[in-house]
């Protein structure tokens, strides 16, 4: 059996983006400097080799996929699950002026169970995360898979097997991450679920 790889990629950069603002799961469309990162994701997707691109259902994801996929004809699929942490009452504010919010970075992916307020803790954007990754590994048994998500949803997820991934800083707008023998993941998928 073939080993096959994960991308998983943070979108384009969105207007929130470009104004410094939390986005959550507020949706926010691609920004002009967005198009432009996801028509040059476009142009490595053929040397990925991928049978499937599964993005968020939030519109800058949406787009990045739609973007970096128009030539390359994989099959594309809109997965609830891969959707930005919810971040409760901190969403939509300045990010500058958001100063609980570097404390909490510095402290969510180990404490799990830490949320903002009215938000989403890093256990319950594993969990969801967890399932949507373990169905569509599933539904799509060979080829390299690319999931479109969210920088801090990824960084949830990722957090959990530090030594499977080949890039451990926080991703940039249209950078990914990959994984490695993603078979071997799906097999550790349930119980990192819990």
């Amino acid at each position: 059996m073939l080993e096959r790889s994960l991308y998983l990629c943070r979108h384009s950069q969105s207007q929130f983006n470009h104004q410094g603002r939390l986005q959550g799961q507020i949706d926010s469309r691609l920004s002009t400097l967005g198009i432009q990162q996801a028509k040059q994701l476009a142009e490595q997707i053929p040397e990925l080799n991928l049978s499937l691109i599964a993005h968020s259902r939030l519109s800058r994801a949406t787009e990045t996929a739609q973007l970096c996929n128009a030539k390359a004809a994989i099959p594309i699929v809109a997965a609830d699950g891969l959707q930005e942490r919810h971040f409760g009452q901190w969403q939509g504010q300045n990010i500058r002026a958001l100063t609980p919010l570097a404390k909490f970075k510095s402290l969510c992916y180990r404490d799990i169970h830490l949320r903002p307020p009215e938000g989403e803790s890093t256990h319950e954007v594993r969990q969801r995360f967890n399932t949507k990754i373990s169905e569509l590994l599933t539904q799509q048994p060979t080829g390299n898979i690319m999931l479109i998500s969210h920088g801090d949803a990824i960084a949830c997820f990722a957090s959990q097997w530090p030594h499977l991934l080949t890039h451990t800083q926080a991703l940039q707008n249209t950078e990914y991450l990959s994984i490695q023998n993603i078979d071997k993941l799906l097999a550790q998928l349930t119980p990192h679920a819990a």
